[in-house]
């Protein structure tokens, strides 16, 4: 069996730590459970930062190829 690693990225509409949302690979995916969060010290929604993240040239968006994963 394979180890789960599970962080808390918001807890009570508090964000645990602001530099989550400098890494794309936690901005897409809690965009899609959490689509109208809006960061409540900068008072940006997360989809203008995940949109940010995926237009950055420092940033590498990969998509999986379809059946990729199982289940």
């Amino acid at each position: 069996p394979r180890t789960m690693d599970i962080d808390t990225i918001i807890f009570n509409d508090q964000i645990m730590d602001e530099d989550v949302w400098k890494r794309v690979f936690v901005a897409l995916p809690v965009l899609d459970v959490y689509p109208n969060f809006v960061d409540p010290i900068s008072k940006t929604s997360l989809r203008e930062i995940a949109k940010e993240l995926e237009n950055s040239a420092e940033t590498e968006v990969v998509q999986t190829l379809p059946g990729f994963f199982p289940g």
